[in-house]
């Protein structure tokens, strides 16, 4: 086989094969991020949205929370109580950093589109109270222009609406939903870190 052919890319988050068009054999896949070098705070800083930090969190308060599940959380993996509460504090370490960072992204642009959709979309993962977190302590007259701080109000009144509604038959539904984290670098990442701080 081409020795170009043979290298794994990376294209975005994906890993993928001969450039960033076709997938290699999933074994091949496996065995390239075994090899891969953990990734480093910042790397997962730059990886990895609030909006996912926040979901991961809310699936490991799902788990922490029921004592006897009747089966596993998620299907690709088991996580235990006892995982999810150490990985808490690197988790929530990390979700502080991303939501100072995040807000002075919303200051300097609070009119993004993008961030709208965000907070649209902030029940379908349970992320709201993660975005109220991030409102709450703006103070309104840095916000430019005008429109932007009625719209700020309005954001502000449905996140907090949206959180504190939250049901637990809700976050469950939000934590199966997070599969992703069975093979996620994030996974690792927490684990490393939960090992390291309980030396």
């Amino acid at each position: 086989m081409n020795s170009t052919l043979k290298r794994v890319f990376l294209c975005g988050s994906f890993v993928l094969w001969g450039g960033c068009t076709s997938s290699p054999p999933t074994a091949e896949v496996e065995g390239a991020e075994q090899k891969a070098s953990p990734l480093s705070r910042d790397e997962v800083l730059d990886r990895f949205s609030l909006p996912e930090l926040a979901s991961a969190a809310n699936a490991f308060k799902v788990v922490i929370d029921e004592e006897a599940p009747s089966e596993p959380l998620l299907k690709e993996c088991v996580i235990s109580g006892a995982e999810a509460l150490r990985w808490m504090m690197p988790l929530k370490e990390l979700i502080d950093t991303k939501t100072e960072e995040e807000r002075r992204v919303y200051v300097e642009n609070p009119m993004s589109p993008e961030r709208v959709r965000q907070f649209e979309a902030c029940e379908k993962n349970c992320t709201c109270g993660a975005f109220l977190t991030l409102l709450e302590p703006v103070r309104e007259p840095r916000l430019k222009p005008a429109r932007a701080r009625a719209r700020h109000r309005h954001y502000l009144h449905r996140l907090r609406e949206r959180a504190t509604s939250l049901s637990p038959r809700e976050s469950l539904t939000c934590a199966r939903r997070q599969s992703w984290l069975c093979r996620s670098p994030l996974r690792s990442y927490l684990e490393r870190e939960a090992a390291n701080g309980a030396l």
